[in-house]
């Protein structure tokens, strides 16, 4: 018996709590060289520059997807080690994570719930009495944004 869980199986075991801290930690400890606005392209010398969707892919999977040509969804399947038809889950996946990483927990939830992952039940209002103000992650993000992210991680796992 196989005992190996796929990407969808192990996204789809995690909590809202483990999703965020999987995507704060892939951006503290980089996979590929960050660049949010490449969207999964590669310079001439096959480094990746990947986004926050990217490193969290990475660090679940244990993949290092170096000298691959990222910016086609087949070629970022195979990169990551996901079978092909995972596809449509990674793609709402990658949607969710830059959703989440820009700070917009309503749109994160919405493709969330359409690929059966956790979603993160907190309102505006909630958010503003626990003081957690989500930062859009660029390019420039700082550790006392990634904390911003780290509190709601914790709040939610009580």
């Amino acid at each position: 018996m196989n005992n190996i869980m796929t990407f969808k199986e192990k996204v789809q075991s995690m909590t809202a709590s483990e999703i965020i801290m999987t995507m704060v930690e892939s951006l503290r400890n980089p996979y590929v060289v960050i660049d949010m606005d490449t969207y999964g392209e590669t310079d001439i010398y096959g480094i990746c520059y990947g986004c926050a969707a990217t490193n969290t892919i990475c660090h679940i999977q244990n993949v290092t997807p170096l000298e691959v040509q990222m910016n086609m969804m087949e070629d970022r399947i195979k990169a990551y080690n996901i079978p092909s038809e995972e596809l449509n889950f990674m793609d709402f996946f990658e949607t969710a994570i830059d959703d989440l990483r820009c700070g917009t927990i309503r749109y994160y939830n919405y493709f969330a719930h359409e690929i059966g992952i956790a979603t993160i039940d907190l309102t505006k209002d909630e958010m503003k009495d626990l003081k957690i103000e989500l930062p859009m992650l660029d390019n420039d993000y700082t550790e006392e944004q990634l904390q911003q992210y780290e509190r709601l991680a914790q709040h939610l796992n009580g």
